[in-house]
Parts: structure tokens; C-alpha cells; sequence
């Protein structure tokens, strides 16, 4: 089992939009009235964040993964399929896992904007 197959199962448990992890905040769900729920109380660091997703990875992603470029792929997780898009911004590391429906996630360019992180600004 994959570290965040755990957090997965909670996504489509809960019928959230998104599992998001982010360098300097804990694991959370984007629910679908907008808020948030963290679902782990540690707060992540951007090798945590690489190294769970690159678990997730078809391998050959996977053989040349080094968290330096933004990547996007389909993992199929024990609870369902999600898509995964992964974003460096500097020393800093965004990942989304969205679940498929029919077949599909949402493209990133038609959900709604994220709510602003404590720690964006």
C-alpha cells in the first residue's frame, strides 16, 4: 500500500474535490462548499511531498522524478482513480489528487480557484 492511499480512500469517503498537500501545511481536503479539512497533523516538507508522490507514479515517470518539474498522471488508488498534478515553485511543492469521474478528472483549468493558504499571500 502507497503512503497516500490512506488519504485517497478519505477523498472519496468524504466526496471532496481535492486531497491537497503543500510544503509548510499539513494534508488537506477541498470539500465541495469551498472549505477545507486537514487531514493530518504534521506539517509537510517538500521532500515528504516528492517522495509520496513519486510512490504514485507509472515508472517511467518515476525513473527520472526529481520533484524539479511539474508533472500530471493518472494513479489508480485501492478506493478509486484520481488525477495527480504536481507543481514546483522554487523550494516549494504543491500536489493536487483530484478523483476521476467517468473516467476523467476536471481539468485544472476548469475548477474553481483554490482558497488562499495561510501561508500564501
Amino acid at each position: 500500500m502507497k503512503r497516500l492511499d490512506k488519504f485517497v480512500e478519505v477523498l472519496f469517503l468524504r466526496g471532496a474535490k481535492g486531497l491537497v498537500l503543500q510544503t509548510g501545511a499539513s494534508a488537506y481536503l477541498e470539500k465541495r462548499d469551498g472549505s477545507v479539512q486537514t487531514v493530518m497533523q504534521r506539517v509537510l516538507s517538500t521532500a515528504q511531498i516528492i517522495s509520496a508522490i513519486g510512490e504514485l507514479m507509472p515508472s517511467h515517470l518515476a525513473e527520472g522524478f526529481s520533484g524539479t518539474d511539474r508533472e500530471e498522471f493518472e494513479y489508480e488508488a485501492p478506493a478509486g482513480p484520481v488525477q495527480v498534478l504536481f507543481v514546483p515553485r522554487g523550494d516549494v511543492a504543491r500536489a493536487e489528487l483530484r478523483p476521476l469521474s467517468n473516467g476523467r478528472a476536471t481539468p485544472a483549468s476548469k475548477r474553481s480557484p483554490a482558497a488562499p493558504r495561510a501561508n500564501e499571500t
